[in-house]
């Protein structure tokens, strides 16, 4: 049961890196007030996923990876809810700052304890974690395009992300009671 579950957060994870790293500029272009700061969001963005990994794993080494997965994934909601929810420039470039300081180190946590659990042969476990993570990176999209058409901005869009991401998070704490040790 862990490791489905794990799989399964692993998709909600593939869908709320793709939202924002579809649209992200475009969010903050689209945002009255804040029309040209999307490139430098992307610009935080980058910025901050440069140590993300070095900084996440080693969070991960001292606290358990499924831990600092759940921690992770919540600041990355926040990262997705504020656009939504705020016009203020700092705010939303904070937004880039959550993204780019995430996905890259989430990528690296899942990945490690994938390899952990799959032991000497990884090959079946990594290529599901990989397959769920890319039908999130697939479907986000879709229905993200839909939802700004029908109501003419991204808020939608961002809601229901946030919505799937936190869901993988409470699998994330279900799965606690299933968790292998050290992982």
């Amino acid at each position: 049961p862990f490791v489905i579950l794990l799989i399964i957060a692993y998709f909600a994870e593939g869908v709320g890196f793709v939202v924002q790293g579809t649209f992200l500029p475009d969010i903050i272009n689209s945002l009255e007030g804040l029309e040209g700061y999307g490139s430098y969001t992307w610009t935080l963005v980058g910025l901050a996923g440069v140590p993300s990994c070095i900084i996440w794993m080693r969070l991960a080494h001292k606290y358990g990876s499924v831990n600092i997965i759940i921690i992770a994934m919540l600041l990355q909601v926040v990262g997705i809810l504020i656009s939504a929810l705020t016009t203020n420039v700092y705010l939303n470039l904070l937004s880039g700052v959550l993204y780019g300081g995430t996905f890259v180190g989430l990528v690296a946590l899942f990945m490690s304890l994938g390899g952990k659990l799959a032991g000497n042969n990884p090959v079946i476990l990594m290529g599901a974690l990989t397959t769920s993570y890319g039908i999130g990176q697939v479907s986000a999209p879709l229905y993200s395009v839909a939802l700004i058409e029908k109501f003419g901005n991204y808020d939608n869009a961002l809601f229901l992300t946030a919505f799937i991401v936190v869901s993988g998070v409470i699998l994330l704490l279900f799965s606690k009671k299933f968790q292998q040790q050290g992982a």
